[in-house]
């Protein structure tokens, strides 16, 4: 009864780390559309057909939302979906980004950039952080498989020569 729970929710974390791994990308291309004058959505609509192949998630994502722009004359509350459906803080903190620029009139593409940078920033440290992590990971397997191995042939020679020693 529990099982396809289980498999859903871990269906929906790989699809968030994708959509996590690819966003700063995802951020620069539409720092690059909405400066050479794309509208949102058409901004939304290019980066989505330029990230399929190689963020095939967020493109399904950023696409769907495009979609409902040109749907809905409501551009807050399809961009909230997008945050639902995704459940990111990082996609959260776009989606209040784009809605306050909307409302207060500022400029898209700063926002963006500087949002893109901080996107940059925090990969950057998640990055960093797993690094760290592997010298405690290695720790194990490194002595079960490669320690006896070096001990075998540091000492074994030495064995060999004491066997024969006392053989005699």
């Amino acid at each position: 009864m529990l099982l396809p729970r289980l498999v859903v929710d871990r269906l929906v974390k790989r699809r968030q780390k994708a959509i996590e791994r690819n966003f700063p990308d995802a951020l620069d291309l539409l720092v690059v559309c909405t400066n050479s004058g794309l509208g949102l959505n058409a901004a939304l609509h290019r980066v989505a057909h330029e990230l399929g192949f190689l963020a095939p998630e967020l493109a399904d994502e950023l696409s769907l939302t495009a979609a409902q722009l040109q749907l809905s004359g409501d551009t807050a509350e399809v961009l909230h979906q997008l945050a639902d459906r995704i459940g990111l803080a990082s996609t959260r903190s776009l989606v209040s980004t784009l809605i306050q620029s909307r409302r207060f009139g500022t400029p898209i593409g700063q926002a963006l950039r500087v949002l893109s940078r901080g996107e940059r920033t925090a990969r950057l440290m998640r990055t960093e952080e797993a690094a760290a992590k592997l010298a405690a990971k290695i720790t194990v397997p490194m002595m079960i498989f490669i320690l006896p191995t070096v001990l075998i042939v540091a000492a074994g020679p030495s064995v060999l020569h004491l066997m024969e020693m006392f053989a005699k």
